[in-house]
């Protein structure tokens, strides 16, 4: 049913992390140290230049780059994982593949053009020199053995709340239920871009679709995008590393085929022992597949190009900054600074006309000093308000977090990219949900201002907030708590 198009397809946006991290962690099985040389022996090294790749300390925390192709040698996954032995927690963390990024010696183009015109060698540049984190280790695998791999797991087992059809794929679920999925029917369930669910979940339209004409699905609605579908591949992510870490359990002779699927297709680089992957396979093992941190780099639409992104700071600066700090830093306790000795400017990012005005005016009636008029945004689809200051304004910024409520913010590297003033205010969809602090602030008006009387502004808006809860349709949770589900409801 799948060829090596549909193969492609999925490897390129998730299987990297099902290979070498799920398979891998549920591979610390003990076996002999004879067995392990000799399946490690299996991979192959690639060639890098000395200096290219940070260097090691032992027990130390390590960032390993992950990246994935297919049998055309395209190159579409990249993630990169932090493991610190103290924390023992690790940060998955992804790279969309159409980020446009400088590539070094080539300039501006997307991420995932990186691998083909220069090697792992350009690939590490680039995300050390664009991300400004280092890169200790380099992962690669060739999934030309995938299928390999899912048959030394077996079978696993998948929560799917509604009936679901997708008939570009061959996806068809008839109704709710746990189901064993095999190789080709996972393939299918991660792929899936148009994931028909039905509009009345009581009483399900019947499925009809004519894959002549390719149309109909009458009472069903699809989700198209990759993006809907992320959520769905890591929960089935953390599905799989269970299945595999429960199967290898009850069978630890299972080991031996599913360390052999994988070595066989790992590329890594030289400096790489034995001992740091068996090191980042027991961090992994130490965790439940639940309490693994996964995310993605945040993103932007390109303003230049809609089908491309772009990285979205401040909103990616914590995340960049997980993975470049490899010690813990000190508690910061804020201090708030006077109000009216901080000037801010106000920007449009919602769409909502008007509204960057009005929050300038609660900010001024509040005691802050305007640097300019209102103006708008670099784009009009900000989900969230952001803050953004400068290295020499940080406590500028941490009082504009505590009077907006605003829940993302970071770092800018000069006054140009806050418009010259002390902190920048992005205004965001979320602005009417924010608790606001507009009143007490310190070098704020000595006496009640009505403008800033509201802890919550009344700033009229006709855009609705994006929406934080999971669409169960399409999405399995915890039937329970609402909450990350592995595998089937108990």
């Amino acid at each position: 049913m799948f060829g090596a198009g549909a193969r492609v397809a999925f490897l390129r946006r998730f299987a990297v992390a099902c290979v070498v991290v799920s398979v891998m962690a549920a591979a610390a099985v003990v076996v002999t140290d004879q067995f392990s040389r000799k399946e490690f022996a299996k991979r192959t090294t690639v060639r890098l230049a000395a200096g290219l790749l940070a260097p090691t300390t032992p027990a130390k925390p390590a960032n390993f780059l992950l990246f994935g192709h297919d049998e055309f040698g395209n190159s579409d996954t990249m993630m990169v994982v932090h493991v610190d032995p103290a924390v023992r927690t690790p940060l998955l963390v992804s790279f969309p593949r159409d980020l446009i990024v400088n590539i070094p010696g080539h300039g501006l183009e997307q991420l995932n053009a990186a691998f083909p015109q220069g090697g792992a060698a350009l690939l590490i540049k680039t995300m050390e020199s664009d991300f400004h984190i280092p890169i200790q280790h380099y992962l690669q695998v060739d999934f030309t053995g995938f299928p390999k791999i899912i048959d030394a797991i077996g079978s696993v087992k998948v929560w799917f709340p509604t009936p679901v059809h997708d008939p570009y794929i061959g996806l068809n679920i008839p109704q709710r239920g746990c189901v064993s999925l095999n190789g080709q029917m996972a393939l299918a369930y991660v792929r899936s871009r148009h994931y028909y669910v039905p509009d009345n979940l009581t009483s399900p339209a019947p499925w009809t679709w004519d894959y002549s004409a390719q149309q109909g699905g009458q009472g069903w609605t699809a989700v198209g995008s990759d993006i809907d579908r992320i959520p769905r591949q890591q929960y089935f992510l953390r599905t799989l590393a269970q299945a595999a870490i429960s199967r290898t359990g009850d069978n630890p002779l299972r080991i031996i085929g599913l360390v052999d699927a994988v070595m066989t297709h790992l590329t890594s680089d030289p400096n790489l022992t034995l001992n740091e992957l068996k090191a980042l396979v027991r961090t992994f093992r130490q965790v439940k597949p639940a309490d693994v941190e996964m995310t993605t780099l945040p993103w932007a639409p390109d303003p230049a190009n809609p089908n491309r992104v772009v990285v979205d700071y401040p909103a990616a600066t914590a995340v960049l900054d997980q993975l470049a700090n490899f010690t813990p830093p000190p508690p910061f306790i804020p201090v708030l600074v006077k109000a009216n000795t901080i000037t801010v400017r106000v920007v449009n990012g919602s769409g909502v006309p008007g509204i960057a005005q009005k929050v300038l005016n609660l900010l001024v009636a509040a005691g802050f000093r305007s640097a300019g008029p209102a103006a708008d945004a670099d784009r009009s689809n900000y989900t969230h308000t952001q803050i953004q200051w400068t290295a020499k304004t940080a406590a500028q910024g941490v009082t504009l977090i505590y009077a907006t409520g605003a829940k993302s913010f970071g770092q800018t590297p000069t006054t140009a990219d806050t418009l010259g003033a002390d902190v920048l205010v992005i205004v965001g969809r979320d602005w009417n949900t924010l608790v606001h602090h507009l009143t007490g602030l310190p070098g704020g008006p000595r006496t009640h201002h009505p403008a800033a009387a509201a802890t919550t502004s009344t700033v009229a808006s006709s855009t609705t907030t994006t929406p934080t809860t999971v669409d169960r349709r399409y999405i399995p949770v915890d039937p329970k708590t609402g909450g990350i589900l592995v595998g089937c409801p108990t």
